[in-house]
């Protein structure tokens, strides 16, 4: 239970997995320098159910590590998820697609979150001289 003395949670320890050290103009800073924000996939089945969940959101730098990040979610969608009748298999392999391509992008939920309304800045385009 939260009493009143208690710090409140910033809207950055409350998104983010393992980047609760970080103030949201970290954050803000990280999102502006081209790091990206994922969840991964996952399911869990009980013989005649299946549920399909999300992790929590991580702050990545580069796709080889949203693919680190991803690979223990595969693993716990291939353990747990097939094994449901009939949704199992299907929600197992979109799973496991989801996470080996980089997870689900959700950059832009962090940024409202964080009282951002503008979405990640692009690439930059290329100045035809």
């Amino acid at each position: 239970m939260q009493k009143s003395d208690q710090p409140q949670p910033s809207a950055a320890t409350v998104l983010l997995t393992r980047a609760s050290h970080l103030t949201p103009d970290e954050i803000l800073t990280k999102i502006h320098e081209g790091w990206r924000c994922v969840r991964f996939e996952f399911c869990i089945s009980f013989l005649l159910a299946t549920v399909r969940c999300q992790s929590g959101i991580y702050l990545t730098e580069c796709w080889q590590q949203r693919y680190v990040c991803g690979m223990a979610y595969v693993a716990l969608a291939i353990l747990f998820g097939p094994w449901g009748v009939p949704w199992g298999p299907v929600w197992t392999l979109r799973a496991v697609w989801t996470n080996l391509t980089g997870g689900v992008e959700a950059t832009d939920a962090v940024l409202a979150a964080l009282g951002q309304n503008h979405p990640t800045p692009s690439e930059p385009s290329a100045q035809g001289s």
